[in-house]
Order: C-alpha cells, then structure tokens, then sequence
C-alpha cells in the first residue's frame, strides 16, 4: 500500500462524517506536510485535532503546519474562489485569475 493510499484509509477511517471532498484536502494538505517535512504521515495525524471536531479547526492546522511562513509574519491565508474581470470592455471577455487574500489569523 502506497503512502497516499495509507493516508486516504486513514481520513476516511477517522473522519468518516466528513464529506470526500474535505476528507480529499485532509489527504491532500497531510501528504504535503510529511513530503516537505520528510517524515512519515503518521507523526502528521499525531497532531491532527481528533474525532469528532469541526472540518475547519483540522483545516487550520493542516495550513498553518503546510504554510508556516504565514504564521511567522502574523499573517494568515484565506482562499476565496476565482473572480471574473473584464480586462478588456470592447472585447467583453472575462479572464479569471485567482483571488487570495492575506488576513489576521483567528485564534
């Protein structure tokens, strides 16, 4: 069994009320963190807030532990969807570009 199979067995072991698409970005964000750390998953799902708790309190875990740099300016990260401009009004187009947005971490 590979490394991304034992994680997803894992999630899906432990966070089984959540929905896969969250229990996908709990996948996701913990095989980043053990690649970049060189560390096995497991010492990830150490840390991991256990069951049953809110899919945003793991989130933010995941992130700050995935993007430590944030926490160290005091900034946090807030995805937000793609957003629509018209770059171009006599060519009415709609380019997309992606819209983060820095914020205050909430604690």
């Amino acid at each position: 069994m590979s490394h991304t199979e034992q994680i997803k067995a894992f999630v899906k072991k432990y966070y089984y009320y959540l929905g896969i698409n969250k229990q996908q970005e709990i996948t996701r964000l913990s095989f980043e963190i053990a690649k970049r750390e060189r560390i096995d998953y497991t010492k990830v799902a150490e840390g991991l807030p256990k069951p049953p708790v809110r899919f945003s309190e793991i989130k933010n875990y995941l992130v700050r532990r995935r993007y430590p740099s944030f926490t160290k300016t005091g900034q946090g990260f807030k995805p937000s969807f793609f957003r629509c401009y018209d770059r171009s009004k006599t060519e009415g187009r709609c380019y997309f570009e992606t819209a983060v947005q820095t914020q205050k971490p909430v604690y």
